[in-house]
């Protein structure tokens, strides 16, 4: 998965790829609701595709890349609250975490 390919490049040079590239990907991955995933300053971000439910078709997810207190490389999906003691993974830049997807129709995880 591209979060795991993520997590392996930060933890082989301590921070995240700026890009797809930087991991050696040259097209984007697609899933059968995806229609594509990009890779931005470390963040993954989703586009619903054509066999996703209607009122998310085209609409974009966000993951941001964050350090766990112990080490660890966790994901923030949207705006959803953090645990204490995090901070921006290195590599990583902290974007607007606005959605195009209505609140109620993010996964309970990405929720404020």
């Amino acid at each position: 998965s591209l979060q795991l390919a993520v997590n392996e490049f930060f933890y082989e040079t301590g921070q995240v790829p700026a890009n797809l590239a930087a991991l050696g990907i040259t097209t984007p991955p697609q899933g059968h609701y995806i229609e594509h995933a990009t890779l931005q300053n470390g963040a993954i971000i989703l586009t619903y595709g054509q066999q996703a439910n209607a009122t998310l078709q085209q609409k974009t997810l966000r993951f941001t890349p964050y350090i766990h207190p112990d080490q660890s490389l966790i994901w923030r999906c949207q705006s959803a609250l953090l645990p204490s003691n995090t901070h921006l993974a290195p590599g990583a830049q902290d974007q607007t975490l606005s959605s195009d997807i209505l609140p109620d129709l993010l996964p309970q995880t990405c929720r404020p």
